[in-house]
């Protein structure tokens, strides 16, 4: 837990280690269930992971990941995979910092996205991509270099109009059989969710994605805040298994007000 006034503040080295301390921290509940700890000294570990967790008995160990300007290298046979290489490069910095606790603890790599686009990690089957080499037929490669990772876990600023205006969207989309709506429809849905959304608050959540082929399965549980949601690969598809409850209602708020302005039209 962060330090009272009378100890010595956590000097985090990152912007993504303060924004995951920060979530254990504004969370409702969640430092009342469970204990974190920064850069732990482990008995017999050289490494130092960047938090451990105690959650409800068990432990599991995080490493935060940021994406800034380093330079990325992968081995020969994974470099032509291009889409994907500096996810894949933040995967095997957490893979060589998990080696000592795979076979003792669940693992998760945690991430901060970046500016660009190659370091988007906003979409739940380019996470699943990265880390299975397909979602339609996982590759045996990645599959086994990959397994010490219980999950990989993804930090966020939500915006929660933008939410809002993402979910009715593809509701209209949907409903028009994937064509767009007209733009008198487009302004329409702004003017009312502007009118509709509430506050255009930011809120930071979590988007967990279970790897199927973990050697020590991550407790997704462990991250059930409000507006986070977990997904897991099943049979060929990537597949939701949780929404937080706030973001269940800014979705479920936005396709009320899409299918209403679908049967006005």
């Amino acid at each position: 837990m962060l330090p009272s006034g009378e100890e010595t503040p956590i000097r985090f080295k990152t912007e993504g280690e303060r924004w995951l301390a920060r979530y254990f921290e504004e969370v409702r509940g969640w430092a009342e269930r469970n204990v974190w700890e920064y850069e732990p000294e482990l008995p017999g570990k050289r490494r130092r992971p960047d938090f451990r967790v105690a959650a409800e008995g068990a432990a599991c160990m995080l490493e935060v990941k940021d994406f800034g300007d380093e330079i990325c290298e992968l081995p020969t046979p994974l470099r032509v995979l291009r889409p994907y290489r500096r996810i894949r490069c933040k995967l095997d910095a957490g893979r060589k910092q998990f080696e000592e606790f795979v076979d003792e603890v669940p693992c998760a790599l945690v991430l901060r996205p970046g500016p660009t686009a190659d370091t988007d990690v906003t979409s739940p089957e380019r996470i699943m991509e990265a880390l299975l080499g397909s979602c339609t037929s996982p590759s045996p490669r990645f599959v086994e270099r990959y397994s010490g990772i219980g999950a990989v876990v993804t930090l966020r600023w939500r915006r929660v109009r933008l939410e809002a205006f993402d979910a009715a969207w593809s509701r209209l989309k949907e409903r028009r059989g994937g064509r767009s709506p007209s733009r008198g429809t487009l302004a329409s849905l702004c003017e009312r969710l502007q009118a509709e959304a509430g506050d255009d608050a930011f809120v930071l959540g979590v988007t967990v994605h279970e790897n199927p082929s973990a050697s020590a399965p991550f407790p997704s549980h462990l991250f059930r805040g409000p507006f986070d949601e977990c997904w897991a690969w099943e049979g060929g598809m990537v597949v939701r298994r949780f929404r937080g409850p706030a973001l269940d209602r800014v979705v479920a708020e936005a396709h009320r007000v899409a299918d209403e302005l679908r049967l006005a039209s």
